[in-house]
């Protein structure tokens, strides 16, 4: 069914998604430029500090808030799939992440100059990883709700055991690669950052 799915709504999924993905970070962008300058300054100062508690972080301190955060973001999206109602939350929540994105990449421009692109590529490399499997989960996900909304509205035949056996197991693959991430994302990301600041 999941693959069913997949080949039929997959394509037009993707290329919404990557649309919204586009738009969430140029926006993030554009809003960090709108920002009053007391604002700005606040911005900066918090990032100021984020890289000045590098030099004394302790790795373990932020592992299992970050992952607990990104299994609850996982499973969050995962089950707004099985629910007619979750169609907007999934488009929410995927294109929040987006525009973050945006903004943090703004933010690391504007306080570091040409330094600050180098580490907005180094933080996009990482990101890279959560964006995939966002894009494959709400990809899915999108599909699967969708799928439920044609099965209510015309009454349609749906294997939803089947179905739902499919889908759990992109759950599991979800876990596994946003596990990686937040292992990845909470020690080597910052000896890096910090190497380079």
């Amino acid at each position: 069914m999941i693959k069913k799915l997949y080949k039929q709504l997959n394509k037009k999924t993707l290329i919404f998604l990557l649309g919204l993905l586009i738009s969430g970070i140029i926006t993030g962008s554009i809003l960090f430029v709108l920002l009053s300058k007391t604002d700005l300054n606040i911005v900066k100062e918090y990032m100021l500090n984020y890289f000045e508690s590098l030099k004394t972080l302790k790795l373990n301190d932020y592992i299992l808030p970050s992952l607990v955060g990104n299994v609850i973001l996982i499973f969050s999206i995962w089950v707004l799939g099985i629910s007619i109602i979750g169609l907007p939350v999934i488009i929410f929540i995927y294109f929040f992440k987006s525009f973050t994105l945006g903004f943090t990449i703004a933010t690391f421009i504007s306080v570091f100059g040409f330094k600050g692109i180098l580490i907005s590529l180094v933080f996009i490399l990482f990101q890279i990883v959560l964006f995939s499997i966002l894009l494959y989960l709400s990809s899915l996900a999108l599909s699967f709700s969708l799928k439920l909304i044609k099965t209510v509205l015309r009454r349609d035949n749906f294997d939803f055991k089947s179905s739902i056996n499919a889908y759990f197991k992109v759950l599991l693959l979800s876990l596994i690669v946003i596990t990686v991430y937040s292992l990845l994302d909470n020690y080597l990301l910052p000896i890096i950052l910090k190497i380079m600041v």
